[in-house]
C-alpha cells in the first residue's frame, strides 16, 4: 500500500516537475510540496507498523510474530523512501542522470555488503536492516546532490511540522499499545490504524492552526 502511495504521488508529480525544470525556485517549491504530501500519506501506516506490528502478523498466524522487528525495519525503509520524495526524478530530469545511476549503484553495493554482514547473524531482520541502511544512504546522497547541483533545499518548515506531528503520534500510540493489543488482532488492526491516522491528522491541524494564529498576529502588528 505504501509503495502504491509513493509511486502514485511520484507519477503525478512528473509533468509538474518537468515543466519547472528550468526554474530552480519553482522546482524546489514543488519538490517540497510533493515530499510533504508523500510523508503525510505514509506516516500513519509507518508509525503503526513500527510500534504495533503484532496485529498485522497475527492475521497470518502466531508463527509470523518472530518477524515483527523485520516488519518495523521495512516500514522505516518505506518511510525513508517517501521522505526522499522525488529527488531521483528531479535529478534525472534536470540532466543529472549519471548522478542518479551512481547513487543507485552505490546503494546497491551498500545493500549487498550490509546483507552479507547482517543476514548470517540476524536472518530476515538483518536483510530488513540492510534495506533500511541502503535507503538511508541513497536519500543522503540525493539530498546532498539536490543542494549542490540544483540549489534545492529539500526541507521546509511544513515538512518538519509533519515529522513533529508524527513523533507526537508515535508517543500517543506507544502509550495506548497495551490497550490496543488487548482488542484482538483484527480489531487492533482496524482500530489502531484509524486511531493512529486520526491522531496524526489532529496534530497536523493543530500545527496549522498555530501557524495561522502566528501569521495573523504578524499581520495585525
Amino acid at each position: 500500500t505504501r509503495f502504491c502511495q509513493v509511486t502514485g504521488v511520484q507519477t503525478c508529480a512528473l509533468p509538474i516537475s518537468f515543466q519547472a525544470g528550468d526554474q530552480p525556485d519553482e522546482t524546489g517549491r514543488l519538490y517540497r510540496l510533493v515530499t510533504r504530501w508523500m510523508v503525510l500519506c505514509v506516516t500513519p501506516a509507518t508509525i503503526f507498523l513500527m510500534l504495533l506490528p503484532e496485529p498485522v502478523l497475527l492475521l497470518f498466524g502466531s508463527g509470523f510474530l518472530a518477524a515483527k522487528n523485520s516488519l518495523g525495519l521495512l516500514a522505516a525503509a518505506a518511510f525513508v523512501q517517501a521522505f526522499g520524495g522525488i529527488a531521483g526524478t528531479v535529478l534525472s530530469m534536470a540532466g543529472h542522470a549519471r548522478a542518479t545511476f551512481v547513487n543507485a549503484l552505490v546503494a546497491l553495493i551498500a545493500q549487498v555488503v550490509l546483507s552479507l554482514m547482517l543476514i548470517p547473524a540476524y536472518g530476515v531482520a538483518g536483510a530488513a536492516a540492510a534495506t533500511l541502511g541502503s535507503m538511508l544512504l541513497l536519500t543522503v546522497l540525493r539530498f546532498s546532490e539536490l543542494a549542490h547541483l540544483l540549489g534545492i533545499r529539500p526541507f521546509s518548515c511544513s515538512l518538519w511540522k509533519s515529522l513533529a506531528a508524527g513523533t507526537a503520534t508515535a508517543l500517543v500510540l506507544f502509550l495506548c499499545r497495551p490497550w490496543l493489543l488487548g482488542l484482538g488482532p483484527a480489531a487492533a488492526l482496524a482500530v489502531g490504524l484509524l486511531f493512529c491516522t486520526a491522531i496524526y491528522l489532529g496534530f497536523i491541524l493543530l500545527c496549522q492552526r498555530s501557524e495561522e494564529r502566528r501569521v495573523g498576529k504578524e499581520c495585525r502588528s
